[in-house]
């Protein structure tokens, strides 16, 4: 069994501040209160679960709030405020299996029940999901040509559910952005210690980002990348 409580400050940034046509200089900081419990379960070498429970109270949440452009103000669509109150309560599940030496399969799933109290009317916070999932199914392999050398693969998982989104053109209202689902491999080698004088670490990597091609974005009017590839080499040198 575990507990804790926690107090958090942020700022707002200089941007959100001061940047021309779109900062607010009357922003305050946003406060938060948070307290969890939960319990975490082990079955042998099998398996392992943790279940989590949070609530968390904001004070003075920083978003972007819906506007109409002038010539002298407002060139973005929206400015910054402060939203008033956000209290938010979920419960996150962590599981994790290692079926087989060297394979491992971790996973987080994350549902939020929010309730606001804005001091402007109808406003509330965007970009935040009910339901929110991630996993990693990754396999290791040790001495796999040479003494002390390792081979790992990696398949990542998010899942991002639908949940309310600032338009990027005109009118600029906020409205409902879908879910989407993304998949990420990624496959590396790193050769044995003292393989190479003065040399440690040496790794050669390849990583697929986006490996199923979605077309999906973050936020509206900022589509994500599509499938792209990424490879390199990183080595470490010895003093």
């Amino acid at each position: 069994l575990r507990g804790s409580y926690s107090e958090g400050f942020l700022a707002p940034s200089f941007d959100q501040l001061y940047f021309p046509d779109f900062g607010n200089p009357n922003l305050k900081a946003t406060t938060s209160s948070e307290y969890d419990g939960g319990i975490e379960k082990r079955f042998g070498e099998l398996a392992g679960i943790t279940v989590t429970y949070f609530s968390r109270r904001v004070h003075q949440l920083v978003v972007d709030v819906p506007c109409t452009p002038t010539p002298t103000s407002c060139q973005f669509g929206s400015l910054p405020a402060n939203l008033g109150r956000n209290d938010v309560q979920g419960v996150e599940v962590v599981p994790s299996l290692y079926l087989f030496k060297g394979f491992s399969l971790n996973g987080s799933f994350t549902a939020l029940d929010s309730t606001h109290d804005p001091r402007i009317t109808d406003l509330q916070p965007i970009r935040v999901p009910k339901h929110s999932a991630s996993a990693v199914a990754q396999y290791k392999h040790s001495n796999l040509f040479m003494s002390g050398d390792q081979f790992i693969s990696s398949l990542f998982y998010q899942f991002i559910g639908d949940r309310q989104d600032l338009d990027t053109q005109a009118p600029f209202t906020e409205h409902n952005h879908s879910n989407y689902q993304l998949f990420n491999l990624t496959l590396s080698y790193k050769l044995g210690e003292e393989f190479v004088p003065h040399l440690h670490d040496e790794e050669v990597f390849a990583r697929i980002q986006n490996l199923f091609d979605r077309n999906y974005s973050q936020s509206f009017g900022f589509p994500a990348t599509p499938i792209n590839f990424e490879a390199g080499i990183k080595v470490g040198i010895l003093p």
